[in-house]
């Protein structure tokens, strides 16, 4: 029987740009070795719970998944002189 693995990510202020994300996932194979998973996404703002990656052929994480998220700077200059 195989196992599986999924990472759900969310973005819960709907006041903020949506976000560019990228993750790396270290986890272990059912033929007991190492594979990195890695990818991107675009989350929207308010967004909650939604599934990123999902794969089958683990038992377990090796590692937590690293997730790095960034937002869009925002185009106000109102406090610049």
């Amino acid at each position: 029987m195989q196992g599986g693995a999924q990472l759900m990510c969310s973005h819960t202020d709907p006041d903020k740009p949506e976000q560019f994300c990228t993750f790396s996932w270290d986890l272990m194979t059912t033929e007991d070795s190492s594979e990195v998973v890695q990818g991107s996404f675009l989350i929207g703002p308010g967004t909650v719970n939604v599934p990123v990656y999902q794969g089958a052929g683990f038992v377990n994480a090796i590692s937590e998944p690293i997730v790095i998220c960034r937002g869009k700077k925002s185009d106000d200059t109102s406090g610049d002189n």
